[in-house]
């Protein structure tokens, strides 16, 4: 992710983030680094990245199912606020379940400063207010018994909140509520919007015609 004059990166395998200034070539540990007797410094497979106002990088921690806050080099878990009590157990929640939110993957600031944030095990996208609370866009909650079936390319605005998702990553928003999105489990690069509904941005019909290709057109159009 690019910000100001540097490029901040996830090195997830060595439970890092990285700045790199590439007019000097210097790459520095942001966050990460262990620190003695402060546990909640560390991360754990960081995912995605965002910026919040002017100066704060926010990083999906995944694998410790947090976002953080970077602030005068200390992580500070970002609050997520469930204000409707969507997530509480019902009476026909399965057994085990916990309404907490499981691994932060995709993140990204809208113009008006609200954060778009996909949990990939929770099968969920939410957008956070500044005051921490959470907007539920999309994906059903674990509190519910549902199965996920074969994908459909389009799905009405009417059905897409009775229709799982599987694995979203990676999300990003348009001024106009847009959103798209990786959902990783059926390979599909989604595009949502609150009026015409949830869409697979590739028809199906060229999935099985360039999973056999090994090099991209020379030229062609999106769709193509």
């Amino acid at each position: 992710m690019g910000f100001g004059y540097a490029v901040y990166f996830t090195e997830r395998l060595k439970n890092r983030i990285v700045r790199w200034d590439p007019d000097s070539g210097s790459a520095d540990v942001v966050a990460g680094e262990p620190i003695p007797f402060a546990p909640t410094q560390t991360l754990l497979e960081p995912d995605g990245l965002a910026m919040l106002g002017h100066s704060e990088l926010v990083i999906a921690d995944k694998f410790h199912d947090r976002v953080c806050r970077l602030s005068n080099g200390r992580l500070h878990p970002l609050e997520l606020i469930d204000q409707t009590g969507h997530r509480a157990p019902l009476l026909t929640t399965p057994p085990g379940y916990e309404s907490t939110f499981i691994t932060p993957t995709g993140l990204f600031t809208e113009r008006t400063g609200t954060l778009l944030i996909a949990f990939s095990d929770d099968h969920t996208i939410y957008r956070r207010r500044s005051n921490g609370h959470l907007e539920h866009l999309l994906g059903i909650i674990r509190n519910r018994t549902y199965t996920i079936g074969a994908p459909r390319e389009r799905i009405p605005t009417a059905e897409v909140r009775s229709i799982p998702i599987e694995g979203p990553t990676s999300v990003v928003g348009l001024k106009d509520g847009t959103l798209y999105f990786i959902e990783r489990g059926p390979q599909l690069l989604r595009k949502f919007n609150p009026t015409s509904g949830l869409e697979s941005v590739f028809p199906f019909a060229q999935h099985e015609a360039f999973s056999r290709r090994t090099q991209a057109p020379e030229s062609g159009t999106l769709k193509d």
